[in-house]
């Protein structure tokens, strides 16, 4: 964000990137399925730090589809945690003005009818 936009073009805004922890039970499937994922990129060598990497991990897939289906469990947990969840109903139970953004269409999805108001 340029600063020198803030309150001017742009309205006065704060970005906070909130953390907050897995239930007991995501935690346990998370772990499980990043195990799975951990396996497989140690066994065959391959370490995600790039899209070329990744795009490696995918061509590989094609004969074992184990390891990218764990990849995306994990990162299902993590996006719709109970945790996150109920966070955000916290944030906007304050009335305050909030835009929430996330990265996932499904997650948007999933929870608009919950979390939508339109004055």
């Amino acid at each position: 964000m340029r600063e020198d936009l803030k309150g001017k073009c742009l309205s006065d805004y704060a970005v906070k990137r909130i953390k907050v922890d897995l239930t007991e039970d995501e935690r346990e499937e998370y772990e499980r399925y990043h195990r799975i994922f951990a396996r497989y990129t140690k066994k065959k060598r391959i370490i995600t730090r790039n899209a070329r990497d990744f795009e490696k991990l995918i061509m590989l897939s094609g004969r074992d589809r184990e390891a990218p289906l764990a990849r995306n469990r994990v990162e299902r947990i993590a996006f719709n945690s109970e945790s996150k969840i109920e966070k955000i109903k916290e944030i906007l139970s304050k009335k305050d003005r909030t835009i929430i953004f996330t990265g996932k269409t499904t997650w948007f999805m999933r929870y608009q009818s919950a979390f939508l108001y339109l004055p």
